[in-house]
């Protein structure tokens, strides 16, 4: 419990030295689903939550700050497992 809370820890600091050399211009196109899929990756939840994901291969992208969407995403899927103490599910969805 102590080395994922240091790891949380430890990506919340290089998130904030980040985010104050990140422009806020720079959108592009970007797939929702696999912006998903990669903030699951890089914030894995415990193994006693359930991941069920309803996103749709086929919706559209959308303009945004990659790294910004990553980081407010990342935080939500953070703050999620947490919140579960023991089984959960965690559901993203399109609707």
């Amino acid at each position: 419990m102590i080395e994922q809370e240091l790891h949380i820890a430890e990506k919340m600091i290089n998130d904030l030295i980040n985010f104050a050399d990140t422009p806020t211009s720079d959108r592009e196109p970007v797939s929702i689903s696999e912006l998903v899929r990669r903030i699951l990756v890089h914030f894995p939840m415990l193994p006693s939550v359930k991941i069920n994901l309803k996103l749709p291969a086929d919706l559209p992208k959308v303009y945004l700050n990659r790294y910004q969407m990553e980081q407010v995403l990342g935080n939500l899927v953070i703050n999620a497992g947490q919140a579960m103490k023991d089984d959960g599910e965690l559901v993203i969805s399109n609707q």
